[in-house]
């Protein structure tokens, strides 16, 4: 608008107002010619100049892809690892599962034969589905042992030793087709048990108990000075690889398997060892046995020919129950002091002799009173050779024969008993005065490992 407009415009205010209307409504009419409109392309119409996918592309297929998923198990736990024959054992396991991937691929054409530009982009659909499982089940065995069950979760108790193993087995179904896959995972355990408790030193005796698992032993004093104790097991674990079920008691502790008695005491000792089920119980019994002679020399003469007798002795009593004959006749009574008599009539001083006896406790003298030894000496001996003399005083009590003075008298006898004894026999005359003078020449008895 001029300068000269505006300035008579100015002068005449209607004027200048009828000039803005007019202005602004050619604006408008100018505006509409200037900004085009967008129209939508109609499905099979118009003349294909439009590429709307939307409404020029179709479906024309689709395409599945799948990869599979997987199921795995993980590691087996075992509790405990090792444990004992008749104990609880117990194991678990997890399923690890890995979804598969499906992509579905749609593709699509363009419906319009006259666009200009015919293009129809596939669109893509990703799922990512778990394999599904259909069973868990598992199986343990150990020797001859077995058994099996359901579920992730195991709980058993052997009855067999050794090396076992138990397996984790997954059945399932994947996502791109029907087939039934297993997966396994295993785990081992070691089941223990006590076969063997032997000692290093003793002489097996039967106990009468009749129990295969218990066993007693005796030792003789002064032999050893320690017996060693050990308990053998099923697995042949080393003693610090027991497991905590194993106990071994009595003696003296070496380390899990192995325990020690004294050899130089006298006693009996008692050693356990359990491992669940599983027993063994041994009994040490260190015992002390002895033989004595002894002799009353009198005067030598026929007034007071003097007299001969035996002691025969073991400690402790617990020995007593395995003092028998080999025909089991208990031999226990048969302990102690014992000498070997005439009847006492005029016959005995004969060469014909009178009836014999043994006599058991204190010794009876001609006068009324006991026999008083004025020589001794013992010796230890073994718990065999005590029952071969025992047998011998058994024999000789029971069929006593002839007692005659100068033969078949009460030092021949006692000298006898000596030899079933084992002790050396140093003298072998007749006479009570003899036998106590050699006595009196012997060395001082001490107890050493003895015949």
């Amino acid at each position: 608008m001029s300068k000269k407009v505006l300035k008579l415009a100015g002068r005449r205010p209607m004027l200048l107002a009828l000039i803005v209307m007019a202005t602004l409504a050619l604006g408008i009419v100018f505006s509409g010619w200037l900004t085009p409109t967008r129209l939508k392309a109609q499905q099979g119409g118009g003349n294909g100049g439009s590429n709307d996918e939307s409404t020029d592309c179709v479906e024309s297929g689709t395409i599945t892809n799948c990869s599979e998923g997987s199921v795995v198990l993980s590691t087996v736990v075992v509790t405990p690892v090792i444990g004992c024959i008749g104990s609880g054992f117990g194991a678990t396991d997890t399923n690890i599962i890995t979804p598969g991937q499906v992509i579905i691929d749609t593709s699509y054409t363009n419906a319009n034969p006259n666009a200009t530009n015919p293009t129809c982009s596939d669109t893509f659909t990703t799922n990512n589905p778990s394999p599904t499982v259909v069973s868990n089940w598992w199986t343990a065995s150990v020797g001859s042992f077995s058994t099996n069950g359901t579920g992730l979760s195991a709980s058993f108790t052997p009855t067999s030793c050794g090396s076992g193993s138990i397996t984790f087995n997954t059945a399932y179904q994947d996502v791109c087709d029907t087939n039934i896959n297993t997966t396994s995972a295993s785990g081992s355990f070691t089941v223990d048990a006590v076969t063997s408790l032997t000692p290093s030193a003793g002489l097996l005796v039967d106990d009468g108990d009749h129990d295969p698992n218990t066993d007693t032993y005796l030792v003789q004093y002064g032999c050893y000075d320690t017996i060693t104790v050990t308990a053998g097991d099923c697995a042949g674990l080393s003693p610090a690889n027991l497991p905590s079920c194993w106990t071994m008691s009595g003696g003296t502790e070496i380390d899990k398997k192995n325990h020690s008695v004294d050899g130089n005491t006298v006693g009996k000792t008692e050693i356990d060892v359990n491992c669940g089920t599983s027993y063994k119980k041994v009994t040490i019994i260190v015992y002390q046995a002895k033989f004595e002679i002894d002799a009353d020399r009198g005067d030598c003469f026929l007034d007071d020919v003097g007299h001969s007798w035996w002691n025969l002795s073991v400690q402790p009593s617990d020995v007593y129950q395995f003092l028998k004959k080999s025909d089991g006749t208990p031999l226990s009574g048969r302990l102690g002091v014992a000498g070997y008599y005439g009847d006492g009539s005029i016959s005995c001083a004969g060469d014909t002799g009178c009836p014999g006896q043994v006599k058991f406790g204190p010794q009876p003298n001609s006068s009324g009173g006991y026999h008083s030894a004025t020589g001794s000496h013992w010796w230890c001996i073994s718990v065999g050779k005590l029952i071969g003399a025992l047998t011998y005083v058994d024999d000789l009590a029971n069929s006593p024969g002839t007692y005659v003075l100068y033969s078949n008298n009460c030092t021949t006898q006692a000298e006898q008993v000596e030899a079933a004894a084992g002790a050396p026999v140093g003298y072998t005359s007749i006479y009570p005065c003899g036998l106590s003078d050699y006595l009196n020449t012997l060395p001082a008895s001490t107890c050493s490992c003895g015949p």
